[in-house]
């Protein structure tokens, strides 16, 4: 996945914020549970769950997660990894903090 800074004419731009995304990526390398996510997420900010499941369709749609049904639970894809390292990237190249920082997506038509 690019961060993309230019506008898209085939399709409408989806903006998540790292300060959500980061969290659901770190709690997916051994694997999350829904319930355990939300809990997780919403102990560090306030955030309804409808978001995340939001958060999570993209991700999961972007190859960010995958989800695994028959256990129940969302893990990290390589473009997840990726990510994080972008987003480590960003925040020192550019000093700046999670919360600074907005990733846009191209959904293509």
């Amino acid at each position: 996945m690019k961060v993309a800074t230019s506008d898209n004419k085939n399709g409408k731009k989806i903006i998540m914020k790292a300060v959500i995304l980061q969290p659901i990526l770190m709690s997916c390398f051994e694997g999350v549970t829904i319930s355990n996510l939300c809990s997780t997420i919403s102990s560090i900010m306030p955030i309804d769950k409808d978001s995340i499941k939001k958060y999570l369709f993209y991700m999961i749609e972007f190859n960010l997660i995958t989800y695994q049904g028959k256990i129940k639970s969302f893990f990290i894809a390589n473009d997840g990894i990726e990510l994080l390292l972008q987003i480590e990237s960003m925040k020192s190249r550019e000093n700046l903090n999670t919360n600074q920082i907005f990733l846009q997506i191209n959904e293509f038509k």
